[in-house]
């Protein structure tokens, strides 16, 4: 009797594990589920991933749409590089003390700095205070803990018979295609269709009104600057291409003079460079880069960086 109740059980875990196995293999995670954990732990390891690196690309949303770091380090002969770019970012002292943070002390330490006038406004740092706020046991179950939660966030029968069907289910987003890529911080960006630029600038328009350019934050950067290349921290910096429309709406900004402030970061230490931002860059949508022109620009840079720096291609026996 006792036998048959043991195969029974066997029998009942053989079957379970039988199924669990075929519903993980055959039925896929929830795609906006999947979508958001990933670009979740996206975030997160921006704040709280513990890689260093030799050249850290700084700012905002310019920053991180706009600078593929693969392709910058491909250009500096496999020197590491990682994109620290945020949502709104500011230029303020949060920012560039994570940046510094972020360079290998034995490495070539190397800080790009992004220039926009936004980056430059008495605004609040709040993209990068949230992510660094997230509690403890929460970073580990995004960071660590996403295999299982994947587990048992699988597709319902009526989204999996869609994808069988041939049915986009991958992305709630419609028209913009976004591409997150955790190891280098970059998110490769562009629009299926796009519609111009109109309601970007009216979007920064608002802003210009309500945020000039701080003239505290620019003496602070100055300062941090200056602190960064004393201590051994060489920094370049760009303003940063969009469009031209947006570019005009940025040279109106309130407080925003770049040829007085390239020439104030140049004599704090820093170089600038924008003679390296190539013709022919295209914007999706009037302020960021569409990812193709956002490779571009970063083998542009990468190609300057080198130079400036006087790299050579190492010798082969």
């Amino acid at each position: 009797m006792k036998n048959l109740q043991h195969e029974r059980l066997l029998s009942v875990a053989l079957l379970t594990a039988v199924f669990l196995w075929l519903w993980i293999v055959l039925v896929p995670p929830v795609a906006t589920y999947r979508s958001n954990l990933h670009i979740d732990r996206f975030w997160l390891h921006k704040v709280f991933g513990p890689e260093r690196y030799d050249l850290v690309v700084a700012g905002d949303s310019r920053i991180y749409r706009g600078i593929s770091t693969d392709d910058l380090s491909a250009e500096l002969y496999g020197l590491s590089a990682y994109n620290l770019g945020f949502s709104s970012g500011i230029l303020d002292k949060d920012l560039l003390e994570l940046a510094q943070h972020k360079l290998a002390p034995d490495g070539a330490r190397l800080l790009l700095l992004g220039i926009t006038p936004h980056a430059l406004t008495a605004k609040r740092n709040e993209h990068l205070a949230k992510i660094a706020a997230r509690s403890l046991e929460d970073r580990i179950l995004v960071r660590y803990g996403h295999p299982l939660a994947l587990l048992f966030h699988r597709m319902s029968p009526t989204t999996l018979l869609k994808l069988i069907a041939g049915h986009s289910v991958w992305s709630n987003q419609t028209n913009y295609l976004e591409d997150y890529f955790i190891e280098s911080g970059w998110v490769a960006s562009s629009y299926r269709r796009e519609y111009g630029n109109k309601a970007t600038l009216r979007t920064y328009r608002e802003t210009r009104e309500r945020f000039p350019v701080s003239p505290q934050r620019v003496a602070d950067l100055l300062a941090a600057v200056a602190e960064l290349h004393r201590t051994g921290v060489r920094v370049f910096f760009l303003w940063l291409p969009s469009s031209p429309p947006m570019q005009k709406l940025e040279t109106a900004w309130p407080g925003f003079d770049y040829s007085a402030l390239r020439e104030a970061l140049r004599s704090a230490g820093a170089v600038p460079l924008d003679h390296a931002v190539p013709i022919g860059l295209h914007s999706y949508d009037g302020s960021h880069l569409h990812h193709s022109s956002a490779r571009t620009l970063s083998r542009s840079l990468g190609r300057a960086l080198a130079e400036a720096m006087e790299m050579r291609p190492a010798a082969h026996p």
